[in-house]
């Protein structure tokens, strides 16, 4: 199993979140997020509003400035499960992400 790690600033700048596609047999299988928000109370805003949405997301973790996430197997399966790495850097980098590794 290998890995795709990527980082985004936030609009505004209110933080940073990195995701990480997770492969296997060149197919991805998996999708974690970690965003590190630079004010606490926007922070608390966000995660609110994906326990909101919580049909999308599972494995929820908040603690203070970090909101960590997996995308839900429902929307995974339509938002990249299965897809190559060539795939998901290509979508990544069209919505403005940097990949850190490849």
């Amino acid at each position: 199993m290998n890995e795709l790690i990527a980082e985004q600033k936030l609009v505004y700048n209110q933080g940073i979140s990195k995701t990480t596609y997770k492969f296997e047999n060149g197919k991805a299988i998996s999708c974690i997020n970690i965003t590190e928000f630079y004010n606490e109370e926007f922070a608390q805003i966000v995660y609110n509003a994906n326990m909101i949405n919580s049909h999308m997301f599972k494995n929820i973790k908040f603690n203070g400035k970090i909101l960590e996430y997996e995308w839900s197997d429902d929307f995974f399966e339509k938002k990249g499960k299965g897809s190559s790495k060539e795939v998901i850097i290509k979508f990544l980098k069209d919505s403005g992400w940097k990949i850190l590794n490849k």
